[in-house]
């Protein structure tokens, strides 16, 4: 073969990379910018036609909760994987937890003695979760029905490893191929869901016989409006009913509402019946 007819081969293989190169990086910085566009943030990621994933972070809210995208690069080769962890901040968050999916591999396990978890009582959630928390506050966890509906979407549509809460921050990780705009977008949904049940603010109320200025907090359900976690109703707005706080998480509640739920209603508390404290 002619030496001129070999290079031209060779860069007509070149720019053939270049320019697939370009289009991805063009695409994924397409992605990246619609999923930072959803958080109303910013992307911040390497530049380059080669630049790898590595690193790369989205940033900013999503229904009033500061949400983080990161993606991490593992491995190399046929071995490399890529990653993305979603955070999500909770405000005033109780407990922290961390719940795994009971895959076949883990029922065994915790049949033989080999895994410890934390049980709840509720033998569905038992069988289907591997849970590791306080067993209160995971019990007040499923008690909504909301929370395992989440969980399971996570588990099920991201393929996630685990659900962990930790210093106000819930967070997932799982393999994605890509910026994968779709699958993250619906693991931060499901995210935010979760840390809108668990999410409080402080409030000032008027307690009989408590010193002033005692330390309550408002469930808000992801509003500015601090709310009955129970019946869902605005605190604010039914000054004429009598309220009670959780003496575990100081969490406001109706009276009635905390009497018939049998104690308190806040994702990740589950303070019993005799934790209230009546106030007004």
């Amino acid at each position: 073969m002619e030496p001129l007819l070999v290079i031209a081969i060779m860069g007509g293989v070149f720019a053939l990379a270049i320019a697939a190169a370009r289009s991805h990086h063009a695409h994924q910085v397409r992605e990246l910018d619609r999923l930072a566009a959803l958080l109303g943030g910013t992307v911040r990621t390497d530049a380059g036609w080669f630049a790898s994933l590595d690193r790369t972070r989205v940033r900013g809210t999503y229904e009033r909760h500061a949400v983080e995208v990161q993606y991490e690069v593992r491995g190399s080769g046929k071995s490399k994987r890529t990653y993305a962890v979603v955070q999500v901040r909770v405000r005033a968050a109780i407990a922290d937890f961390r719940i795994r999916p009971a895959g076949v591999l883990k029922r065994i396990g915790r049949w033989l003695g080999l895994v410890s978890d934390t049980k709840t009582g509720n033998e569905r959630v038992d069988d289907a979760f591997i849970l590791d928390g306080r067993p209160d506050a995971l019990a007040g966890l499923f008690a909504q029905g909301e929370a395992e509906r989440h969980l399971r979407a996570l588990f099920r549509e991201q393929g996630a490893s685990e659900v962990a809460l930790r210093g106000g921050t819930l967070s997932i990780r799982f393999q994605v191929n890509g910026v994968a705009r779709a699958k993250v977008a619906s693991a931060i949904l499901n995210l935010v869901s979760l840390a809108k049940l668990c999410d409080r603010k402080p409030i000032e109320v008027r307690i009989k016989g408590a010193a002033p200025g005692a330390k309550r907090f408002g469930w808000t359900g992801g509003t500015e409006h601090a709310m009955c976690p129970y019946c869902r109703d605005q605190i604010e707005s039914a000054e004429e009913l009598p309220l009670s706080a959780c003496s575990s998480c100081h969490t406001v509640h109706h009276t009635e509402c905390l009497e018939e739920a049998g104690g308190c209603t806040v994702f990740g508390c589950g303070g019993g019946r005799r934790a209230g404290e009546r106030v007004r």
